[in-house]
Order: C-alpha cells, then sequence, then structure tokens
C-alpha cells in the first residue's frame, strides 16, 4: 500500500507533468551555475516539503488540524532547500489532496520558479524570511508542526 506522502508526490509529479505540458513550461534549479531542467519527478521530490508546509498552513487556516508533517531545517543535506518534511501526513487522503491541488495550482502552475515555493513555505513560520537568509537557517531537529503566522 502507498504511503501518503508518496500519494502526494505522485499528485505533485502529475500536476507538474500537465503544467508542463500545458503552459510548455521548464522547471530548473541552478547546478554549479548553471540551470539544470527537472523532470516532474524531481520536482516532486524537491517541492513536496515546501507543498506540505503551505499544505499545513491553509489546513489550519481552514479549522482542519493540519497535515500533521513534521518539518526539519537541515542546511547541508543534498537536497537544493533545507527543509525537509520528516514524517507522514496524517490528514485523511480525501481532506488533505484538495489541499494539495491548490498549493500546487497556486504556486507551480503560473511560475515555475520553485525558490518561491521554498520561499512562501518558510514565510508561514518566520514571516520576514527571504531567500538571501538560506545560509542563516538553522539545523534543527524538529521545525515542527506549526501554527503558521
Amino acid at each position: 500500500m502507498n504511503s501518503n506522502a508518496t500519494i502526494c508526490q505522485a499528485l505533485i509529479e502529475g500536476l507538474v507533468r500537465e503544467y508542463t505540458d500545458a503552459h510548455q513550461t521548464e522547471y530548473c534549479i541552478k547546478k554549479d551555475g548553471s540551470p539544470t531542467s527537472l523532470n516532474p519527478r524531481e520536482v516532486s521530490l524537491i517541492t513536496y516539503p515546501s507543498i506540505m508546509l503551505l499544505v499545513d498552513k491553509e489546513a489550519r487556516q481552514l479549522g482542519f488540524e493540519g497535515s500533521q508533517v513534521r518539518f526539519k531545517i537541515e542546511p547541508h543535506g543534498s537536497r537544493p532547500f533545507p527543509l525537509k518534511a520528516d514524517s507522514e501526513p496524517k490528514l485523511p487522503m480525501s481532506v488533505l489532496l484538495p489541499f494539495v491541488l491548490e498549493v500546487c495550482e497556486r504556486e507551480l502552475a503560473k511560475e515555475p520558479v520553485l525558490s518561491k515555493v521554498f520561499e512562501n513555505a518558510i514565510r508561514t513560520v518566520i514571516p520576514d524570511f527571504t531567500l538571501n537568509q538560506t545560509q542563516e537557517l538553522v539545523a534543527s531537529e524538529d521545525f515542527g508542526v506549526h501554527e503558521p503566522a
């Protein structure tokens, strides 16, 4: 049986594929100073923690318990952004997936800038955060199941 995280990542991947095809969009990330194209699977893996943090905020704003995902900051990891989702979403999928869809539509469909998705996600916890502060993020064992700003 698939985990909730796997199901959410598959939805993100499918939506990214749809956005790429429909809008002739390409998602890239800079590696060694040069833009590198990403396939939908790579985009889903990179953006999953940020999207889930945004999902958590929206679910809480509408009176749900949030995704119940625990997040960590790992500034020296191998991922492009230091945010890590460290547990499974615990909301029922029938509640969770519409939030994932909404966040993807807002964050990925119109502007394929993955760093903005990360920045918007971190701002739910640190409201005045900017991308230049990414290097200043300190490793955290538990960035939280949080109460968004």
